[in-house]
């Protein structure tokens, strides 16, 4: 039986497969090893859902751009696709999401089944820790780049029982400078901002040498900066808690909760000190879209457009870089107005 069909028109409402567990020493090894994401923002990764889709984006390689669909536009998966290759139905609310957003899928973006993602990330990437599902994303270079990855990732999708005929056709999709998902990130309510960031990722890498030294000399300002302040305040906020907080043990909870406060009331002042144009007024320097923009500068665009970063940037940006500016803007608008997103306050 063919894995591909065009959607059917099923309303079961059978209730949605749970997530699955992530090892959470396995992640926070990894993702500060690979990212320097701190620990304590690691941990706020486990209770939101996007976060998560992050993680398993960075978890396939620092090297892909993944963060977040089928055949081309007019062709969907049938039924959902669990790990294990085994086929749920959509239910309704996720069937009624998928019909609202396949009408965005252009002509050479493509929705595979998340067991094809997971298939393809686990050739690319052998050591990704089970449970691992990236949502997919924009693949700007071919990662089966040699025959052995080849034959491995067709080898599998045929055990899979995947036909000749679609083992050639997804093969195509992961030749490089393509947009591919999973089909559960299509059934997912954000979806148009996932689709909004990966196109994001395509044009700002068609861009020529020029545009692209323009965008990226505010972006590299932007975040040098952040990184020079953050280590002069870390230094600084450390020997203030030693000196609040280093025999912590030794006090009742009543003054420990009281050095606590004065703790975190001189650090904000310390941070506010500093003031970095990249960390927002709530000086909330254990951001995982800070900590995520920082590791890896690639994504900064792309989280400045969904409205994840600071507001005083795109002002910064425009007053002191403006061929940047205007750049980063037109591709905003362009992508921004194929798929329906307004962009705020007249930017």
């Amino acid at each position: 039986m063919a894995k591909f069909e065009q959607l059917n028109n099923s309303t079961d409402d059978t209730e949605i497969e749970k997530e699955p567990e992530i090892d959470q020493e396995q992640m926070e090894s990894i993702l500060e090893s690979e990212t320097g994401i701190d620990k304590p923002i690691l941990e706020r990764i486990r209770d939101n859902k996007f976060l998560r889709r992050v993680f398993y984006s960075l978890m396939l390689s620092v090297g892909l751009s993944f963060s977040n669909e089928a055949f081309s536009g007019d062709k969907l998966i049938s039924a959902k696709h669990n790990r294990d290759g085994t086929e749920v139905a959509w239910d309704a609310k996720e069937l009624r999401t998928i019909e609202k957003n396949k009408k965005f899928i252009a002509s050479d973006e493509f929705i595979v089944p998340q067991d094809v993602i997971n298939t393809f990330a686990r050739v690319v990437d052998p050591g990704m820790p089970p449970g691992t599902e990236p949502g997919g994303g924009y693949f700007k270079s071919n990662f089966l780049d040699t025959p052995e990855k080849k034959e491995a990732f067709r080898k599998k999708l045929s055990d899979k029982g995947f036909s000749t005929d679609d083992i050639e056709r997804i093969s195509g999709y992961f030749e490089g400078d393509r947009i591919v998902f999973s089909d559960r990130v299509l059934a997912e309510e954000d979806f148009k901002d996932v689709l909004a960031h990966e196109r994001l990722h395509k044009a700002i890498s068609h861009l020529d040498s020029d545009d692209l030294k323009k965008i990226n000399e505010p972006r590299d300002f932007l975040i040098n900066d952040y990184k020079i302040k953050s280590e002069e305040w870390s230094s600084e906020a450390d020997s203030i808690y030693v000196e609040l907080l280093g025999n912590a043990d030794a006090m009742n909870p009543q003054e420990r909760e009281g050095r606590h406060e004065e703790y975190n009331t001189r650090k904000h002042k310390l941070i506010m000190s500093h003031n970095p144009i990249l960390l927002d007024k709530n000086d909330d320097d254990s951001d995982i879209d800070l900590a995520t923009v920082t590791s890896r500068p690639d994504e900064f665009y792309t989280y400045l457009m969904n409205g994840r970063l600071s507001p005083r940037i795109e002002p910064f940006i425009r007053s002191n870089y403006p061929d940047a500016f205007k750049i980063y803007n037109d591709l905003r608008n362009d992508i921004y107005s194929k798929i329906g997103i307004a962009v705020e306050n007249g930017k």
